[in-house]
């Protein structure tokens, strides 16, 4: 059986490779941002969906720009946007099962 410790530093891991790539992608974060952040779960947590939702929105908003036909946006770009919207929501997703199985083995543990 997993260590509730393990699980949560495996958490931790996955929490912050979410935000990472939520803030490659969109490029909204920097060191200095994330150093002044408070560090507790839920304004983490809090902060990387919204940063994955801004790479969803901006890679729905070329799209659309690109299917308008818009000249500055190439499809390259457009299928890039899309991908990296794509793996920030796998992540999310991977980080929410895995909180979901750390909250159950928690649960069914004996006091």
């Amino acid at each position: 059986m997993i260590s509730p410790i393990s699980i949560l530093n495996h958490l931790s891991q996955l929490t912050s490779q979410v935000s990472d790539t939520a803030a490659t992608a969109t490029g909204i974060a920097t060191q200095a941002a994330v150093a002044k952040t408070p560090m507790d779960f839920a304004s983490v947590l809090k902060e990387s969906l919204e940063k994955v939702n801004a790479t969803q929105v901006h890679a729905t908003q070329l799209s659309n720009a690109f299917e308008r036909g818009d000249p500055s946006v190439d499809l390259g770009q457009t299928v890039i946007a899309g991908q990296k919207a794509s793996l920030a929501f796998s992540a999310t997703t991977q980080v929410r099962n895995d909180l979901t199985d750390a909250y159950k083995q928690i649960m069914n543990m004996s006091i």
